[in-house]
Order: C-alpha cells, then structure tokens, then sequence
C-alpha cells in the first residue's frame, strides 16, 4: 500500500495589532471591575464593621439596624454636635478651639430631625444648648449611673450618660421616640462638609467678624467647606445679638 500522506497544518494568520490591542483592552477593564467591585465591597465591609464598633444602644432603637442602603419609610434622627477638639482641629484653631476648661462633654448642638415619607423632606428642631430641662437617669461607659430628675442645661446630658442620654433627654421632652442618634465632633464637620464638597449659605446683615471663630466675612453667597463650615457654625459673637440664638440661625441654614 502507498504510504499515507502527512497531515498538512493549516498556516496560522498572525494576530493583527489591532486586535491584540482589543485583547489587552477588555482583560484591563475586566481586571478594573472585578478590582473596583472588590475594593466596594470591602470598604462597605469596612464601614458597616466602623459603625457596629462605634454604636450604642438606644431605648428606642429597632431590634435590627438597617443596612447601608435606602431608607424606606418616615424616621427620626438625632444628630448631636459636642465641642470635641479633634487632634486636626487643635492644630487650625489653637486656643481657639475650644472654650478653657472644656473637656469635649457638652453637646451644645441638639438637632431632632424629622424625614416624612410621601412627600420625601427633612424637618430640623433645634434646642438651644442652655434649654433648662429635667436629664433622666442615665448610665455613663464605666457603668456609673447619674442620679436623674435633676434640672440643668441641655447641654450637660452627653457628660451625664453620653449619646443614649442626650436622645432620652429629648425624648421626655418632645415625646417622639427617636430610633436614631449620631454624635459628631468638629473633625467630623470638617470631614462631612469636605465629602459633599462644601455648603452653600448666605452671610447676612454686615457680614462676621469673629476672632473666636477665626473668620471676617463679608455679607453675600459662599461656599464654606473644610474649617470655615466649622467656623461658620460655632461663630456667636459675630452674629446678631452673639447668643446661641443667633448660631442656631446659621446651624439651620447650613442643614437646610
């Protein structure tokens, strides 16, 4: 029998520089998403883990906090400004930051918020730092109690009991349960006014000049970010009749 043939090999069309080049394109972008997606999920990881270790319990808190994600439905929320003079902050303000003998105790910034369902809007209540007002029983992070039913400044309830203490004092006095809290410092204003890239308010009447904040303004449209939303939000004696008063005005503003 005649030998058998040996196989022929079809010629290999080289690969066009083109198309290598859309090879390498589409493994990058599938690198980068994979990358991207892993990197999101960690730091919602991150964050959610953040927030567990940073929580308090609160008496009217759900049985379960709800995920990063939408809220559905109406809720309350207090927000809590103490005049905590982060490491960032000492280093803008100096002396300035904070008032002598302050040790970061008092929560001079009270805000109940209020987000309705449908229509879908945000309702603030502000109480002045010196409201006189009964502080509950409440009990302190080394498991001290206060003794309770006793009158004094709003602003003396966060040393009484911290966080959970502030939202029962509102509580008692508003009678709305409140579900949610947040305590923020001044490195936190700095930092949340910086992540939403800066507020827009409106400096009235002759403008702010304020040593103790920092800040001489003219009167008009500004966008404060960074240390000048701290400043613009803790200024008294530059505005109005310099009372607490006076600053609510501008805490409102700059929520709104």
């Amino acid at each position: 029998m005649p030998p058998e043939p040996s196989a022929a090999h079809a010629r290999r069309r080289p690969v066009s520089g083109w198309r290598r080049g859309l090879k390498l394109l589409a493994i990058g972008l599938t690198v980068a998403v994979v990358a991207a997606v892993a990197v999101g999920g960690y730091y919602a990881w991150s964050l959610s883990q953040r927030l567990q270790e940073a929580a308090v319990p609160l008496p009217d808190a759900p049985s379960q906090a709800p995920s990063l994600s939408e809220y559905s439905g109406a809720f309350d929320v207090l927000i809590v400004g103490t005049d905590e003079c982060d490491d960032q902050v000492k280093e803008a303000f100096g002396e300035r930051c904070s008032d002598p003998g302050a040790e970061g105790d008092r929560n001079d910034v009270n805000l109940l918020v209020h987000v309705s369902d449908a229509p879908r809007r945000a309702t603030v209540v502000s109480f002045p730092r010196d409201l006189q007002l009964e502080i509950p029983e409440c009990t302190k992070d080394d498991g001290t109690v206060s003794s309770g039913a006793w009158k004094a400044s709003i602003n003396t309830a966060y040393e009484a009991g911290g966080l959970a203490c502030v939202a029962s004092t509102v509580s008692n006095l508003t009678g709305q349960q409140i579900p949610f809290a947040a305590k923020v410092s001044f490195g936190n204003v700095v930092n949340i006014t910086d992540a939403v890239g800066g507020v827009e308010v409106c400096i009235g009447g002759d403008g702010i000049d304020d040593y103790d904040a920092g800040i001489t303004w003219e009167p008009g449209p500004r966008v404060v970010q960074g240390y000048d939303a701290l400043a613009f939000l803790r200024t008294r004696k530059g505005i109005g009749d310099g009372s607490d008063l006076a600053r609510i005005g501008n805490q409102q503003q700059y929520m709104s």
